[in-house]
């Protein structure tokens, strides 16, 4: 069965990049995507009146347009049918404190934002590696 990815990211760019390093390497992946909190709550809440399969692993930006990702991470944590799916946090803040209190809400992980292009297609292809091919999800309903 696939695994499933929702990207949480207001920026294009940023989906596409992600998009683009999953082709490059063949990561056989269904992609959902977000541009904020609310429009990622919609798409889940859609599903799941919909009986469709959760998303395995979120990657969601912390630097979103109307709630911040660490408020989105908070509805994620708190809510009972959302709690277990890891939620790896990317940023281009390096700030101590972004880091910890991602870390504190219960991300699975944070990445930083690399600076060119090459190193975010190279950490984005890592992170499909391992997280869309290595990682064993819990079996859980239809895609």
């Amino acid at each position: 069965m696939k695994p499933i990815l929702l990207i949480i990211d207001d920026n294009f760019g940023d989906r596409e990049l992600v998009r683009y390093s999953l082709a490059e390497i063949g990561s056989d992946v269904v992609i959902l995507e977000a541009t904020d909190g609310d429009d990622a709550m919609d798409l889940l809440e859609t599903r799941m009146k919909e009986k469709k399969r959760l998303p395995d692993v979120i990657l969601l930006d912390l630097n979103l347009a109307r709630l911040s990702g660490h408020e989105v991470l908070i509805r994620f944590k708190v809510d009972v049918a959302l709690h277990h799916i890891p939620v790896v946090v990317y940023t281009s803040s390096q700030t101590d404190t972004d880091i910890s209190r991602s870390y504190q809400l219960g991300a699975a992980c944070v990445l930083t934002k690399p600076l060119t292009f090459g190193e975010a297609k190279e950490m984005f292809r890592t992170f499909a590696l391992f997280w869309l091919r290595s990682v064993t999800f819990e079996p859980r309903g239809k895609p």
